[in-house]
C-alpha cells in the first residue's frame, strides 16, 4: 500500500512541481538515518518522500498532520504526529517510537524548526531532534534544504494557504542534501550547515531557469496592467507599457550600437533609465551603467575597457546635473524622434510574442547560460580607479528568488 501511494504522490508533485534534485550520494543505503530538513511548505514532507531512494519516516507538527487534506496521505505514508510542547508525556511517547525506528535501522525526517517559515527564512532549530538519536548508536544526520519554495501555494507567502494561481507552473523546486553531520552535534550547527545549503542551492541550476530579461517579458504578460513604477514627476508605466518601449528602444541600440557587445547608459533610477536597460538586454547586449558623478577620466577609463564608442543619456538630464562634454552621448530625446508608426507598431506585435519564443529570437546569445554576464555597475572612481561589478543573470536570479 506504502508504494502504491507514494506511486499517487509522485503524480500529484510532478503536475504542480519540477524538482532538481542534489546530493542523493550522500544519503546512506542501509542503516539507521535521520534527515534534518528546513520547512517552507505544507508538501515538504511528500517532497522528500517520492524523491528519496529510501523509505522516510516523517515526523510532523499534529496540527499540520491533523488537517483534512494533509491527514489521509501522511497516514498512510507513514507519518509520526508530533504533539505541542505542553504535553510532556505525548513528547516522550515520540522520542521512544523515533528511537525503536533508528534501532531497527529505518530513515527518519525531522523538521527542527517545528513549524512552517512565515517569512522564507529559516527560525531556530529546537533541541528535540537530537534526543531521538539513542546514545548507543551510531546515526548519521543528513543536512537537506529544500530551496525555491517560498512563494508556492503551500507556503505562507500569502499569509494564509488555500488553493489559488501559482506565480510559476510547474514551480521550480531544488532539493539539496550534504555530507552526514556527527551526532553531537548542536540544533544551532545544524542550522547553519542547512543555510549553508540554501546558499550553495542558488548557485546550482534549477528546472525552468530563465535570465532576468524573460523573467519580466512572463511577468509583463501574468500582469499587463499592473503599474510597475513611478517616476518622482508623476508619470508612471505598466508591464506592458515598459515592455513595449523597450522592443521599440532596442530596435535603435541594435542599430546605432550593432558592432558592440557592451552599452553604456548614464540615467537616474527613473523609468527611462529602466527601459534603457531592459531594451539593451533585448538587444541582446549588455549594459553597462556609468556613475553620473564620475569625471571624464573615469567615464573615458570605463568606455576603454568595455571597448565601448557610446553612451545613451538623457539632454534633459546631461544639463541639470552638467554631465561631463563628450563625443560619445546619444540622447534619448533625438533618438526618440526617429521611432516611427512602423517601428511601435513592431514594438506592440514582439510584445506579445511568448517570453520563450522572443528568447529564441532576440536575446539567444545572453540567454544561452545564466552564468552569462546581465550588467556591469562602475563605481564613480572618487577613491581611484572605477571599480566595475560584473552581475551575471545567476546573481540576478538568486535576488529575485529571495523576495
Amino acid at each position: 500500500m506504502y508504494y502504491l501511494v507514494r506511486i499517487f504522490t509522485r503524480i500529484f508533485i510532478r503536475l504542480i512541481y519540477r524538482v532538481r534534485v542534489y546530493g542523493l550520494d550522500k544519503l546512506p543505503k542501509t542503516g539507521p538515518l535521520m534527515l534534518v530538513a528546513n520547512h517552507v511548505t505544507l508538501v515538504d514532507g511528500f517532497l522528500l518522500a517520492v524523491h528519496s531512494p529510501r523509505k522516510l519516516r516523517f515526523l510532523m507538527a499534529e496540527e499540520i498532520y491533523n488537517r483534512s487534506l494533509i491527514k489521509p496521505w501522511a497516514k498512510f505514508l507513514g507519518f509520526i504526529p508530533v504533539p505541542l510542547a505542553k504535553n510532556p508525556g505525548a513528547l516522550k511517547e515520540v522520542y521512544t517510537r523515533v528511537q525503536a525506528l533508528l534501532r531497527a535501522g529505518e530513515a527518519v525526517c525531522i523538521f527542527p524548526e517545528g513549524k512552517l517559515t512565515t517569512n522564507g527564512a529559516m527560525t531556530e532549530f529546537k533541541k528535540g531532534f537530537l534526543r531521538m538519536i539513542p546514545d548507543d548508536l551510531e546515526v548519521p544526520i543528513v543536512p537537506c534544504h529544500l530551496g525555491l519554495l517560498w512563494g508556492s501555494i503551500f507556503s505562507l507567502y500569502y499569509k494564509t494557504i488555500k488553493l489559488r494561481k501559482p506565480r510559476n507552473y510547474p514551480y521550480p523546486v531544488i532539493i539539496n542534501f550534504a555530507d552526514p553531520m556527527p551526532k553531537d552535534i548542536s540544533a544551532s550547527e545544524a542550522r547553519r550547515r542547512i543555510a549553508e545549503l540554501a546558499s550553495d542551492s542558488l548557485k546550482k541550476d534549477a528546472p525552468g531557469d530563465k535570465i532576468f530579461t524573460e523573467h519580466f517579458i512572463k511577468m509583463a504578460h501574468m500582469h499587463p496592467l499592473k503599474k510597475l513604477m513611478q517616476d518622482s514627476n508623476g508619470t508612471e508605466i505598466s508591464n506592458s507599457q515598459l515592455l513595449i518601449k523597450a522592443y521599440a528602444l532596442s530596435t535603435i541600440i541594435r542599430r546605432e550600437s550593432a558592432d558592440e557587445e557592451y552599452v553604456g547608459i548614464m540615467l537616474p533610477a527613473s523609468t527611462s533609465g529602466i527601459a534603457m536597460c531592459f531594451a539593451v538586454m533585448l538587444a541582446d547586449k549588455i549594459p553597462v551603467f556609468l556613475n553620473f558623478t564620475a569625471s571624464k577620466d573615469s567615464i573615458d577609463y570605463a568606455m576603454k575597457n568595455c571597448q565601448m564608442t557610446k553612451i545613451y543619456t538623457s539632454k534633459a538630464f546631461s544639463e541639470k546635473m552638467t554631465l561631463p562634454e563628450s563625443q560619445n552621448y546619444l540622447y534619448l530625446e533625438e533618438l526618440a524622434k526617429g521611432i516611427g508608426t512602423m517601428t511601435k507598431l513592431k514594438a506592440m506585435l514582439n510584445a506579445l510574442l511568448p517570453s520563450w519564443l522572443a528568447r529564441r529570437i532576440h536575446f539567444p546569445k545572453s540567454a544561452s547560460s545564466m552564468e552569462n554576464t546581465a550588467t556591469i555597475l562602475f563605481s564613480s572612481g572618487s577613491t581611484g580607479t572605477p571599480k566595475g561589478v560584473v552581475l551575471s543573470h545567476r546573481n540576478f536570479y538568486a535576488n529575485l528568488n529571495a523576495v
